[in-house]
């Protein structure tokens, strides 16, 4: 099998679309081969077949049984382990419906004990949890039949329902990806192990940094990790601030290795008390780089500590700011079945990968898939460098599609190798923007090969290189308007004033998300869907300020806002009245009005005079002035006004 180096395998607890994001999984292990009926211990390596990330433990498989490789429909039994996060303290019901036996654990206590052939029966038990994370273990066996499993909660403010997918989310709270992907494993020990299995995997967590002295403790990973006999994976992307020579040390109990841009560069890979290895001067460029480092812990002490010194930095541990993993990646899914219209069924990894360069062989991308007949799924953003004609290149072996700003420029995906490379329409995309990618893909038989490239202005043909790639699918919105933002002081409460739009770069490279606004700020006015409406009725001129919040609908990262100060004008609508009207001669009116007026008082055709005083001046004034304050005076050059007369 022929790999790149520069793939990283992160088995990472997102599940992701281009519209959606379930945030974790919790891990079921599978088992057969044990015999017939109630088994009285099924969970022997001797009888593991598989493991899967399920989303929930929401199954009625009836007479199909779970479609994975080695289990069939009856006789098979199933592990789910994993950390559980409760909102609320208080007293929390757990409920199990199966078909047939179940056992059900939280932070060790046995809630429900029910190891027997049953029909889909359920059975609950309640325990008081504090708010935050908890251990849960649920062991099921399913005899002959039919075959469920379902799993419930209810406590405080939650009604009963099945545990939702972001109950097991272990980076819940996490808002970003400055951080390095930790990579947890357990084994029985050994030295110098090889820990790093599918089998020994147990859960991954986004660490700040590696800056850990567990002592004779555990990492924290609710229980599913214990004080020894435990190795950890940790993958990201680094910063260089500054060109020049750089060191790293790594401080371990036991041993360690890392690598930096695929290149070993320190292999303590020994049993040892907490000892410091170095690298050795290493010349980097500014900016981004890979780096890993694997350790693991044996018995006793356990410290991994990664540290480093360079150009105006003094030996310190890698600060999380420095660490990130949102540059230079794509997002890779892997499925133990074919792409058949709908997202494959049999989800086996997510990953993120550096480039899409592969050429597996007749090996497979990563353990726990298949050689043959799986599938993979590439999401993320794609930046462009410069306006113009883009075309893609896919050397596949078997099938792909490619969807670039939401077109499907390439449709092969259903079909087998093509003997050589298909070659995109060209796509017009404009420099400066990341835009959307989904490059699907289906492996038959025989090798397995999958490697993207492009062309553009000033881009000759080649591999769309790693630093054009992002692993996200959401960037935060950047402008909100108020169409018309302009309104009358004379209106009634509740009159419309305008309506809110958000401009969101994502919808204008594939995506079609949507937004709702927040009202942070400001009196006179509130917020009624999208729409900005008056508080009271007659307000008064001037210019006002409100502040609103917009939040998309994207994911990875969710929900990401924007605010911004928006101002209204209510202009003076209020008709103006006439206080007072006098006689000043003959041919002369003075006319007092309510407010200041505009530039039409003075049109001598805007009055009309009558009244049995008018006499036998003209209807209209010959010529207005404005004597003071909001008083004018009308005069007329002919005719005469009755003395005594109404004017």
């Amino acid at each position: 099998m022929r790999q790149t180096r520069l793939l990283v395998s992160i088995l990472f607890l997102l599940f992701v679309s281009l519209d959606e994001v379930a945030s974790a999984y919790i891990l079921g292990e599978y088992y057969a081969g044990y015999g017939t009926g109630s088994p009285p211990s099924p969970f022997s390596s001797s009888y593991y077949k598989c493991k899967r990330l399920d989303s929930q433990i929401n199954f009625n498989w009836g007479t199909d049984g779970p479609g994975l490789p080695g289990i069939g429909a009856d006789n098979f039994a199933v592990g789910w382990r994993g950390p559980i996060y409760i909102p609320t303290a208080g007293v929390w019901t757990f409920y199990t419906q199966t078909d047939d036996g179940v056992r059900l654990r939280v932070d060790g206590t046995t809630l429900i004990d029910k190891w027997q052939d049953q029909g889909g029966t359920e059975w609950s038990g309640a325990i008081n949890l504090s708010a935050g994370w908890h251990k849960i273990e649920m062991d099921y066996y399913e005899n002959t039949g039919g075959a469920t499993a379902l799993l419930f909660y209810s406590g405080p403010g939650v009604g009963k329902q099945p545990i939702p997918p972001e109950a097991f989310d272990i980076n819940k709270g996490v808002t970003q990806w400055n951080g390095i992907e930790g990579r947890y494993y357990r084994w029985s020990g050994g030295s110098p192990p090889s820990p790093f299995t599918y089998a020994n995997w147990s859960m991954n967590r986004i660490d700040p940094n590696v800056d850990f002295n567990w002592g004779t403790g555990d990492p924290g990973l609710a229980n599913l990790i214990g004080a020894d006999y435990f190795a950890t994976w940790w993958h990201s992307n680094i910063y260089i601030p500054t060109a020049g020579n750089w060191k790293f040390y790594i401080t371990s109990d036991d041993g360690s290795e890392l690598w930096l841009d695929g290149t070993q560069r320190i292999s303590q890979w020994v049993d040892q008390g907490p000892t410091e290895k170095g690298s050795g001067d290493i010349n980097l460029s500014a900016g981004w780089h890979n780096i890993e480092m694997k350790y693991y812990e044996n018995g006793g002490g356990a410290t991994a500590l990664m540290s480093w010194e360079g150009p105006g930095v003094g030996k310190q541990i890698i600060p999380q700011s420095n660490l990130g993993i949102w540059q230079g990646v794509v997002i890779a899914r892997y499925y133990n079945a074919n792409w058949s219209g709908n997202e494959p069924a049999n989800f086996a990894t997510e990953r993120y990968e550096f480039g899409i360069w592969h050429d597996w062989g007749s090996g497979t991308p990563e353990f726990g898939v298949v050689a043959d007949n799986f599938a993979a799924w590439w999401l993320g953003k794609i930046y462009v460098p410069t306006d113009g004609n883009y075309t893609f290149y896919l050397n596949s072996d078997d099938g792909s599609d490619l969807y670039v700003n939401g077109t499907r420029i390439i449709n092969r995906l259903g079909q087998g190798w093509s003997g050589g490379e298909d070659t995109s329409t060209q796509i017009y995309l404009t420099g400066g923007r990341k835009y959307y990618f989904d490059l699907r893909y289906n492996e038959i038989t025989g090798n397995a090969v999958s490697q993207l490239s492009w062309s553009g202005p000033g881009i000759s043909k080649q591999m769309v290189p790693a630093g054009n790639f992002y692993p996200i699918l959401n960037e935060a919105p950047t402008n909100i308007t108020l169409s018309p933002s302009t309104i009358g002081s004379n209106l009634p409460a509740g009159s419309t004033v305008g309506t809110l739009s958000t401009y969101d770069i994502d919808n204008v490279t594939g995506a079609s998300q949507t937004h709702t606004y927040t009202y942070i700020s400001g009196s006179g006015f509130y917020l009624d869907g999208n729409t900005i409406k008056t508080s009271a009725a007659n307000m008064t001129p001037g210019n006002y300020t409100i502040r609103v919040k917009t939040t998309d609908n994207g994911k990875r990262p969710d929900n990401l806002t924007f605010e911004k100060d928006l101002t209204i004008t209510v202009i003076d609508t209020t008709p103006p009245t006439v206080t007072s009207v006098s006689v000043a001669g003959s041919r002369l009116i003075n006319v007092t009005f309510s407010e200041v007026m505009g530039a039409g008082v003075t049109t001598v055709t805007n009055y009309d005079i009558s009244g049995t005083g008018k006499g036998t001046i003209p209807n209209n004034p010959s010529s207005i002035s404005l004597l003071s304050g909001n008083t004018y005076r009308l005069t007329w050059n002919t005719g005469e006004m009755f003395e005594g007369g109404d004017i």
